[in-house]
């Protein structure tokens, strides 16, 4: 990320971002019987963010390139409260073929296939989500909120914790 001092907005910095990613190979194995396979992609993101309260409130727009698979937009805002509560909320427009998150953690713990896992058709709506993380990250919740046009809206939540001595 490159950031410029400050900007005409509020004298705060701009910050901008560009991503690349490629898998030149996929992936391609099998873990504890089960197959996973991934075929070889590349990606490529643009992000430009504001924080107008430093931690605690940042706006932001981002792009998003899969190769051969499509593009997606998102525009909104995120922040963090006494470094335990953070939150996103935003507005999305994803194009035929294209998987937010897709070069995420579980990039080469489990499968996708484009042809039946991926949007056939363009998707705008929010996107939601806020998490909370507790003695000093040992334990963390979140919930996630999905409402996108011509869809039904999503719900989801989840809750895990380090394990502690042995």
């Amino acid at each position: 990320s490159l950031t410029q001092d400050s900007s005409f907005i509020l004298g705060s910095p701009v910050v901008v971002g560009l991503t690349y990613m490629r898998d030149a190979d996929g992936v391609s194995e099998t873990v504890n019987e089960t197959n996973i396979t991934r075929e070889k992609q590349t990606g490529l993101g643009v992000d430009l963010g504001l924080p107008i309260a430093g931690d605690f409130l940042t706006t932001y727009v981002e792009y998003a390139r899969l190769d051969k698979q499509g593009t997606g937009a998102a525009a909104g805002v995120k922040g963090t409260f006494f470094d335990q509560l953070d939150y996103r909320f935003e507005y999305r427009q994803l194009g035929i073929g294209f998987v937010p998150g897709y070069f995420n953690q579980f990039y080469e713990a489990t499968s996708f296939d484009f042809d039946t896992d991926s949007p056939k058709e363009t998707v705008n709506g929010f996107y939601g989500s806020s998490s909370i993380g507790v003695l000093n990250g040992a334990a963390k919740a979140g919930v996630i909120y999905e409402a996108y046009e011509g869809k039904e809206a999503m719900l989801s939540a989840a809750a895990g914790w380090q394990k502690f001595n042995n």
